[in-house]
């Protein structure tokens, strides 16, 4: 009788921890049909749709379908926008801004930031097109070089503007890639876990690739002066504007589909770059979520142990089939409410790939353990090219940076300097260092640090 009432505690607490999950989509679904029917009508007198707005757009290097992305926010149907787009002199994408810039001068501007050592390089490019945005602008939009935005993207991100108590607007990216490649996926529904949390304004953070907010209200946030040594963005400014007392709203309609696609290393460094920023910026939320994974871990350990106990191998599969089935379960009531916020051709694509959803959702879930576990050991990362490290979110370190055009390390293409750059960065990044300073490490008799931080 033992191990069957243990068998059966153990499942329903397994389900609980599956259960969580599904309702918080659900929350999802019903605030994003509630939020749109609740915005204030588009374009209404005195409001955020009618005043001139500037659309800053940093980019670093050339990445597929770049042009594509930049001539998606060229179409937007806002009736005053200037797009700025930023980034910094030698940069790869500089030839193809400039040739934007001079199909349309009259409203697309690029602008060149220098190069960052106290801050992430996309801030550096940020921060320097702010300073040029025109003095008639009323609202800033911040949106990134790797999304595919519908024409009505800008319109309706600038909405909740004009609510009450709102101060900046976000919205969200979704994984599309079009190549079916398994850990493209494992990113896209390890990227949906966040989404459930953006209706919820005491949780909820601002994404950097999809934001606006009254160029009145950034100015007296004091974001610009924090973005000077930060290194995220949305995190940054979604902080500074809770400290006016005013409300992060998300814009349902706001969903910028990115079409990269994704190797396992890859995927590992986009995870792994994530949380280490959630840990820096988020202790609080990391810590409660770590928690939440730890505990959910072992309760399937003992559900599958009590399952052995009480009934053999079939109670382990019944346990593992029970895991296995709310994982599935989540993940294509994610796919179903996000299919409904996209434009309705992307909207049929995912709903048409819900079974790679449905194998990617287990690798999801044990992967953001792994991404767990590595950012309780360092705060460094790679970000485009470039090392960082945060010591606070207030004090960013650049370590090393791959020179803009170098191609990737093992590339047979790439001139041997670039390759060994590229693979210094990475290797700063994991907290490894040159052999002239592990050698005075050695004589004067410090260990190597794994990863090179302990914080």
């Amino acid at each position: 009788m033992l191990p069957l009432l243990l068998f059966v505690a153990a499942l329903a607490a397994l389900a609980v921890f599956g259960v969580v999950p599904l309702v918080l989509a659900v929350r999802l679904k019903a605030h994003a049909a509630a939020g749109t029917r609740r915005l204030p009508v588009a374009g209404a007198e005195g409001g955020a749709g009618q005043a001139r707005c500037a659309v800053i757009l940093p980019c670093r290097g050339l990445e597929p379908g770049l042009e594509d992305n930049l001539r998606a926010v060229l179409a937007q149907d806002f009736p005053a926008c200037e797009v700025l787009l930023a980034t910094t002199a030698g940069d790869a994408s500089l030839p193809l801004l400039s040739r934007l810039a001079a199909e349309e001068p009259s409203r697309v501007r690029v602008v060149l930031a220098p190069r960052s050592t106290t801050c992430a390089q996309k801030l550096a490019n940020q921060l320097a097109a702010v300073a040029s945005v025109s003095p008639s602008v009323g609202t800033l939009a911040f949106v990134d070089s790797d999304g595919r935005l519908p024409p009505h993207f800008l319109r309706e991100l600038v909405r909740p503007l004009d609510a009450p108590g709102v101060g900046l607007a976000t919205g969200w990216r979704w994984y599309l890639p079009e190549r079916r490649r398994f850990w493209s996926y494992v990113r896209s529904a390890w990227n949906a876990g966040a989404m459930p949390f953006l209706v919820d304004n005491r949780h909820n953070i601002a994404f950097g690739g999809a934001m606006a907010i009254r160029r009145a209200i950034f100015e007296r946030s004091g974001a610009a002066v924090g973005w000077r040594q930060a290194l995220s963005d949305g995190l940054s400014l979604a902080r500074a504007v809770k400290g006016l007392g005013l409300e992060v709203r998300f814009a349902p309609k706001c969903i910028a589909v990115s079409r990269e696609g994704g190797s396992l290393r890859e995927v590992l460094e986009w995870t792994n770059r994530q949380v280490t920023i959630s840990h820096v910026y988020m202790p609080e939320f990391w810590r409660f979520t770590a928690l939440a994974h730890a505990a959910s871990i072992l309760v399937l350990a003992l559900a599958v142990a009590a399952g052995c106990w009480a009934a053999g191998w079939a109670g382990a599969a019944l346990a593992g089939g029970l895991y296995l089935g709310l994982l599935g379960a989540n993940a294509l009531l994610m796919v179903r409410t996000v299919a409904g916020m996209l434009e309705p051709g992307h909207g049929a694509e995912l709903r048409a790939r819900r079974g790679e959803y449905l194998a990617a959702a287990p690798a999801a879930a044990w992967l953001y353990g792994l991404n767990i576990l590595r950012s309780a050991l360092s705060r460094r990362i790679v970000w485009r090219g470039i090392a960082y490290e945060m010591a606070s979110p207030t004090e960013t370190r650049v370590l090393a940076s791959q020179e803009p055009g170098e191609a990737a390390a093992g590339d047979g293409r790439a001139a041997r300097p670039g390759a060994d750059r590229l693979a210094r960065v990475a290797r700063l990044a994991r907290g490894g260092r040159p052999a002239r300073a592990r050698a005075a490490s050695a004589a004067a008799g410090r260990p190597e640090e794994w990863f090179g931080s302990r914080n």
